[in-house]
């Protein structure tokens, strides 16, 4: 059963990893955050003159404001004017857009308790790796 498996892992690693409990299943998932569209924009018209580079910070800032600890994704496309009509959040507008048009940023953060250099850097490795996958995926399409 779920219960005796988690507990015989939980033990085991707060025995070696003390700030390690284990959740079920369905409070584990990491929801993944995307910014809403505020006046049909992601980004404040007066801030045009910056570049996504310079602007995802304020996005992220604010998407992240209430931290799900240990671990937190950020999707966040960025685009100049308007969205789309069609509604829905800002992904849902940048997919109807022309994909030159949206620059796509990912942006995890996770605590020091879980990632202190290399063990960060297996982290991203598997994620470009999935992402490579999904990138050829969607060109065979």
């Amino acid at each position: 059963s779920w219960r005796l498996v988690s507990k015989i892992v939980e033990n085991a690693l707060f025995a070696c990893w003390p700030r390690t409990l284990v959740r079920d299943p369905a409070a584990a998932k990491i929801p993944i955050k995307v910014p809403p569209l505020k006046d049909n924009r992601i980004r404040e018209a007066a801030w045009d003159w910056a570049s996504h580079d310079d602007y995802v910070f304020y996005v992220i800032c604010d998407l992240l404001r209430d931290r799900r600890w240990p671990f937190d994704v950020a999707l966040v496309p960025l685009f100049y004017g308007e969205a789309p009509a069609g509604g829905g959040d800002a992904a849902d507008a940048a997919l109807r857009m022309p994909p030159t048009e949206v620059t796509w940023f990912i942006y995890m953060s996770i605590t020091h308790a879980y990632s202190d250099g290399l063990s960060g850097q297996a982290l991203v490795d598997d994620l470009l790796h999935f992402y490579r996958e999904e990138v050829e995926k969607s060109c065979q399409e």
